[in-house]
């Protein structure tokens, strides 16, 4: 049978022994490991120590996993499958792939090289040689060369070795300096295997070794041919298509003796089918048809008696939620609970079945005991295949689908009638604080700084400038940016951003786009702004797979640079902590602005733009501006018009306009507004850096004074650590 007959029961793709395990009792069933991995995936997710001691990480996994299974369990067939194959092109693109020698790599290189060395030159020579040398050199007679050669040999510092049958002497010949440039273009194929045990290396070894002397072998016989017959003829001397075909023929061997068993199972179970059923005696089946009544006249009644209460389970709930002060909910519910009472009675119609087996229990059976026997036992098999097609039955599929149909509309019910709800209890919490006089927030936490008139005016001067085909340097003074970032790590108060170009971060750009997880987030966002359109077109989303965190985290670290990463600072114990430090997408829509009060805690932020383009605008935030609360401060700035923060900005701060590829640091300590034209995207990440600790430490005493109750949450516990270290 050929390899296409197998395909995964998840994906629908085809698949072999090796990229696939059974599933169940049946070897022929197969599941792929790639959408084995997905589950097993969700199943760690979802598995937590316990609700009381999960971390709010762990909480949010379990959430985002229940969610997951809860919207697979509604898709068909076909959405399942190209679900966990958009999982898998995921896994594929994020994660590392083992390596084997069937796998081959084909390599096209170009170098260009510049190379300046200093060489000390040992020379081995020859008596002929060494005694041309010497009679040129010395004049030495040809009869006394000899002699001279075996004394030389004799020295206590003479260095000789024997080479094909002839004695070597070592002179050291000078020094070279050699000076030079080459460019190159080469072609070649590369067999790698990947070692994770010590079994790897075992097998490395010997399979390495007979290759070597196989490439040793057939470079000698190239040397010799070409050598007789003047040419330069060059031999393959990687084994790349024959393991291929090697590989290929034992997978097609093990998938044969697959077939050939699974065959052989099938054929058994045909057998054990086509083979005549062994009566018991006419007494025995007829005991046994009778017990049989029974067990599916309680498993049916059981079955319905379930539903029943579902739907019992079901009013109750929705009545809670206040369906009798609703007419129009009230009506509904009276409407299906009379559509649920007719179902029931068809299922009831449907059970009453059991009164034709008692009937037929009843009658009197053949005389022969062998046709009797045949007859009870033909009754057994009904009742049996009666309770089996219970479930699928017409009128239990309909029974089914109105229950599914009636716990959408109570969820439904339920959400819309607890939004307003909740609206309530909110404005009348609201309305009791006014009266009240109370003079503390209502929330935690500076105001929203997408709604300002400062960054609506900044947005009309950076559109009617590019409208008129304006330079940005001509409409505000951009200052120059620091581009070395060691320098502005460790700067005691820099008062300027970083800047890091585009042709820097090329092929880490490109990286990113091309990730599966960028698109979705992208995706998401837009369908988001769309369902929404009161909602501001401003998201921050945490990249939530922990392995893809780590790649793009790693890949700033390498931005950056060891040195420069090696002035931030790290965290371990805390897992919640973490996430402060954890990679995010960014997004801003068309014609959106925020004014931020202080970079994210307070700590060093780093924006990349991947789609688009920003203007950044910011200074720092002096000590003196917080003595009257932090609270006041972000009062003071949203205030302040477009032409006061430039001119702030332009005195003591930075402006800049970052383009997609380009990336934007942001010292600790300041307060900055982005303005985005168009639609942007990008990456942040925020860094802890040494030098400036102090600024962030005095940014989140500030918050934490001015809002109390962020002392036990993750602001408080970002401050002691902060005070800590």
């Amino acid at each position: 049978m050929a390899d296409s007959e197998m395909k995964c029961l998840k994906c629908f793709v085809e698949v072999s022994l090796e990229t696939s395990h059974a599933s169940g009792r049946n070897a022929l069933r197969r599941v792929c490991l790639d959408c084995s991995n997905t589950d097993r995936w969700l199943q760690r997710c979802k598995k937590t120590k316990g609700k009381s001691n999960e971390t709010p990480k762990e909480k949010e996994l379990r959430e985002n996993a229940e969610k997951v299974s809860a919207s697979l369990g509604k898709m068909t067939a076909e959405e399942k499958a190209e679900w966990y194959k958009k999982q898998a092109a995921e896994r594929q693109a994020e994660g590392p792939r083992r390596r084997t020698f069937e796998t081959a790599v084909g390599t096209l290189t170009e170098e260009r090289t510049r190379h300046q060395k200093s060489e000390d030159v040992d020379k081995w020579w020859r008596f002929k040689d060494w005694a041309a040398r010497e009679i040129l050199v010395t004049g030495c007679k040809h009869t006394d060369v000899k002699r001279l050669w075996d004394l030389e040999l004799q020295k206590p510092g003479a260095i000789t070795k024997v080479q094909r049958g002839e004695t070597l002497l070592k002179d050291w010949a000078g020094q070279e300096d050699r000076l030079g440039s080459s460019h190159s273009v080469s072609a070649g194929m590369k067999q790698r295997m990947d070692l994770h045990r010590s079994e790897d290396l075992s097998r490395f070894q010997d399979q390495s070794s007979s290759r070597l002397e196989r490439g040793e072998s057939l470079l000698e016989a190239d040397r010799l041919l070409n050598h007789s017959n003047n040419t330069n003829q060059e031999s393959q001397l990687l084994r790349v298509q024959e393991d291929m075909e090697e590989a290929a023929k034992v997978r097609k061997e093990q998938e044969q003796r697959l077939y050939e068993e699974a065959e052989k199972a099938e054929e058994q179970r045909k057998a054990r089918q086509q083979k005549p059923v062994k009566l018991n005696s006419a007494s025995l089946e007829h005991l046994q048809f009778e017990q049989s009544i029974e067990r599916s006249v309680t498993s049916m009644d059981s079955y319905l008696r379930k539903l029943k209460n579902s739907f019992s389970g079901l009013v109750a709930e929705v009545k809670e939620a206040g369906v009798e002060g609703c007419p129009n909910g009230k009506a509904e519910l009276a409407e299906k609970q009379e559509k649920f009472k007719q179902l029931a009675e068809n299922m009831e119609c449907f059970i009453r079945q059991k009164e034709h087996w008692q009937a037929e229990k009843d009658k009197s059976p053949p005389e022969e005991l062998e046709n009797a026997a045949q007859h009870w036992n033909q009754l057994y098999m009904d009742v049996c295949r009666q309770v089996k097609n219970l479930a699928t039955a017409e009128r239990a599929t309909c029974l089914k689908t109105f229950m599914a149909q009636t716990r959408k509309w109570v969820s439904e019910f339920k959400k819309r009638n607890g939004k307003l709800a909740g609206k309530k209890a909110a404005a009348s919490a609201k309305a009791a604080a006014v009266a009240a006089g109370s003079k503390q927030p209502i929330s935690s936490g500076p105001p929203s700084g997408t709604d300002t008139q400062m960054g609506a005016d900044l947005l009309k001067s950076v559109t009617g400038a590019k409208a008129a085909g304006q330079d940005m340097g001509e409409v505000f003074n951009l200052s120059s940016p620091c581009f070395n970032i060691m320098d502005w790590l460790c700067g005691k108060h820099p008062n300027s951003c970083l800047k890091i170009m585009a042709a820097q971060t090329k092929s880490l750009r490109d990286e990113w786009l091309a990730m599966p997880y960028y698109g979705q987030q992208k995706e998401w966002v837009q369908e988001l702004w769309k369902k929404d359109k009161k909602k501001v077109e401003v998201s921050l989303a945490l990249v939530a797979k922990p392995a893809l965190a780590g790649k793009i985290d790693r890949a700033w670290t390498g931005l950056l640079g060891t040195s420069a990463a090696a002035e931030c600072l790290d965290i371990t114990t805390d897992a919640d902590l973490q996430e402060v430090f954890q990679p995010c997408y960014w997004s801003f829509g068309k014609g959106m602005s925020k004014l931020f009060y202080s970079t994210d805690y307070g700590l060093t932020e780093l924006k990349m733009v991947l789609e688009g383009s920003a203007f950044f605008m910011g200074r720092a935030i002096f000590p003196s501006e917080l003595e009257s609360g932090l609270g006041a401060f972000c009062e003071k700035l949203r205030g302040m018009t477009a032409e006061a923060w430039i001119d702030e900005c332009e005195t003591s701060g930075w402006l800049t306009c970052a383009v997609a590829g380009e990336v934007v640091g942001i010292p600790a300590g300041h307060a900055y507004i982005q303005v985005c034209e168009q639609e942007t995207h990008g990456v942040r990440i925020l860094k802890g850096c040494r030098r400036g600790l102090k600024y962030t430490v005095q940014l989140l005493d500030a918050r934490v004074k001015e809002w109390p109750d962020l002392a036990g949450q993750r602001t408080g516990r970002l401050h002691t650590w902060l005070k800590s270290v």
